[in-house]
């Protein structure tokens, strides 16, 4: 998405002559993400640990392209 941003304006590149990359966060860490957010509200997510967080790693990576 930032490489589109960046080929919309021919001439952005030159004026930020530096990029970053950063890996995307894994499944256990998206879901220790969202429950650490729970956890700050006085709220937990509750299950087996294996499809539930397999669908709450879902809606993040869902949400996160909203």
């Amino acid at each position: 998405e930032m490489d589109d941003f960046f080929n919309s304006n021919p001439g952005f590149r030159s004026r930020v002559p530096f990029s970053f990359s950063f890996e995307d966060y894994t499944c256990p860490e998206l879901v220790q993400i969202g429950q650490l957010q729970l956890k700050s509200k006085a709220m937990e997510l509750k299950g087996d640990g294996s499809c539930e967080e397999q669908s709450t790693c879902w809606w993040l990576r869902r949400a996160a392209k909203l």
